[in-house]
């Protein structure tokens, strides 16, 4: 598969999959905006999720997998679910209220990625999945979770109110 490095809608270099990461890295150094968070990864480009098969979650998948995945005890089945297989091992998933609250907020409630899986730009994708495919808008994250809150401020998420636990966040 080959990326494409985005600025400005301009191509600045092709990467294959032997070469992407470190061209990434040395692009994103000089090109990351700290405004917006923008890495100009393009859509067509660098999407680690669509090697891997998504399914929805039913009561069935939740049974056949709970033993050996504890992200699976963290939602419930009426949200949208979503999980992200690699032949039969769960990558990561992320879970949505179906629709929006009195105040117009789509919460996200859950988004986990398995921890051999981690580090890969995984969480980043099923974070877009969640905005652009479930319209989520809005999530609650521990403030204790550091690596958390750096993805969804960088995705341009902002905290609208906290609480002695948790801040939580919305996106427009």
């Amino acid at each position: 598969m080959n990326y494409e490095l985005i600025k400005f809608g301009m191509m600045i270099e092709n990467a294959s999959d032997e070469n992407y990461q470190d061209y990434y890295e040395l692009v994103k150094e000089y090109f990351f905006d700290e405004i917006s968070g923008n890495d100009y990864i393009s859509e067509k480009s660098a999407r680690v999720l669509d090697k891997y098969k998504s399914v929805k979650v039913t009561k069935e998948f939740v049974k056949k997998y709970k033993s050996s995945y504890r992200m699976l005890k963290h939602f419930d089945l009426n949200d949208i679910v979503v999980a992200w297989m690699d032949d039969d091992k769960i990558v990561g998933a992320c879970a949505v209220n179906k629709s929006d609250d009195d105040y117009g907020y789509r919460w996200i409630t859950m988004i986990e990625v398995t921890p051999e899986y981690r580090k890969q730009g995984i969480g980043y994708e099923i974070l877009d999945y969640c905005v652009k495919k479930l319209h989520a808008n809005a999530l609650g994250v521990r403030k204790t979770n550091k690596a958390a809150i750096s993805m969804y401020l960088k995705y341009g998420f902002h905290v609208m109110w906290e609480t002695r636990t948790q801040l939580k966040m919305t996106i427009k």
